[in-house]
């Protein structure tokens, strides 16, 4: 599991990239990175994947799939996965800092 996430990864981080230079579609210079992901995508998470469609398009699908990914990952641990997030909680409440005196 941990390769195709890698991959998706980079390929978001990529996207986000081109989306921030105001591009709209997915180069065909990507193809070559979308086939090798599919190739190693396990059959029920794989999707069709191509370029020259919307960044934020393929953005969705990529999320969509490392989604399922992550929770079959933590399913085959025994996790209870819900896709939240369960960061650290603290019992106690955030301190108040004083204000410096006048």
């Amino acid at each position: 599991m941990a390769e195709p996430i890698r991959l998706i990864d980079g390929l978001i981080a990529d996207l986000e990239e081109l989306h921030l230079t105001e591009r709209k579609r997915v180069p065909p210079s990507y193809e070559a990175r979308l086939i090798q992901l599919t190739a190693i995508l396990p059959p029920e998470v794989r999707q069709e994947l191509r370029s020259r469609v919307t960044i934020v398009h393929l953005m969705d699908r990529l999320y969509d799939i490392q989604g399922r990914l992550l929770a079959r990952k933590a399913t085959d641990r025994g996790d209870d996965f819900d896709g939240g997030d369960r960061g650290p909680q603290s019992p106690h409440s955030p301190t108040r800092v004083a204000e410096p005196a006048a």
